[in-house]
């Protein structure tokens, strides 16, 4: 039930954030002033594929992947958006409606209509992405290197299963822009298991004067309960690490 429950807040997540990828395309016509649009519709399509990587939605995550990279190209500069550009990135946003929607019905294997819409799709996109702009390159700054997960049993060693842990959580300043909401990682938490209390850590938070608004500041210590195996457990926090990038990740049980 537990993940049955999860899995139901991913399709209406994901479907959510498709529909403001397509209002942000559409709104690229009409505006001089793209990076902030450029930058939602990123996120959104990274946040659809991390959360993808945590049910083992390949087909999902594969093809997202190609919609991600040349997301990051047209926001770095490298390329440049135009209107066949914008279509073609609706239609993959249909396309992974068409995903979303066989993952709802409990298809596993995708009909060969459906792979063979997701192969000329997939072909558009590299052709795109390998496409060169004229417009000079923008040196990308580097990510946060990835992290493991640190587990550790404090009582009860001889247990299998434990109901109580300690997630201490620290995000990266680079989080938001890499398409990772810290409040999705709460969610998450919300559909497989009970989260007891969570402490906001904000020492890191610099004046007001100094602060940027795209940089994240957070961490959380947070109270969990879940009747999960500690294998489990650290398995769809790794993946989740993985997925957005991490900075510093610290999980304990009490």
């Amino acid at each position: 039930m537990e993940f049955d429950a999860a899995l139901s807040t991913y399709i209406v997540e994901g479907r959510e954030l498709l529909q403001e990828m397509e209002e942000s395309l559409l709104r690229l016509d009409n505006t001089t002033d793209t990076e902030e649009l450029l930058n939602a519709i990123f996120r959104a399509a990274h946040t659809i594929k991390g959360s993808a990587g945590l049910f083992g939605h390949d087909d999902i995550v594969a093809f997202t992947h190609g919609v991600e990279s040349l997301l990051d190209k047209v926001r770095t500069g490298e390329l440049i958006v135009t209107e066949d550009m914008v279509a073609l990135l609706l239609l993959c946003g249909d396309y992974i409606s068409t995903l979303i929607d066989q993952v709802e019905k409990g298809n596993d294997v995708l009909d060969k209509a459906i792979r063979n819409k997701g192969v000329e799709l997939g072909e558009k996109l590299q052709l795109a992405d390998s496409t060169t702009s004229s417009k000079p390159t923008q040196d990308k700054t580097s990510l946060p290197e990835k992290q493991e997960v640190d587990v550790e049993r404090l009582e009860n060693c001889n247990s299998t299963i434990s109901e109580n842990w300690h997630i201490s959580l620290r995000f990266g300043p680079d989080s938001l822009r890499d398409g990772m909401d810290p409040l999705s990682f709460l969610r998450y938490l919300a559909t497989v298991g009970t989260v007891i209390n969570i402490t906001p850590i904000d020492e890191a938070i610099p004046a007001i004067t100094e602060m940027d608004a795209e940089s994240c500041y957070l961490g959380f210590e947070i109270h969990f309960k879940a009747r999960l195996t500690k294998k489990r457990l650290k398995a769809c926090l790794i993946s989740f690490v993985t997925i957005v990038l991490f900075e510093f990740f610290l999980l304990v049980v009490v």
